[in-house]
């Protein structure tokens, strides 16, 4: 299962995985930067 969650600190995401793990173990990865979008580079070119 996959969750995509959104906490204001990482203490509320601490306690959010905390709950979770009473049903089994969790992998946890954090993302501190946005997407960034195409850049108009033709892979072909390359």
């Amino acid at each position: 299962m996959l969750l995509k969650v959104a906490f204001q600190s990482t203490m509320e995401l601490d306690m959010f995985i905390g709950q979770l793990q009473k049903f089994g173990k969790t992998s946890t990865q954090i993302v501190f930067s946005t997407h960034v979008g195409p850049r108009g580079v033709n892979v072909d070119e390359i």
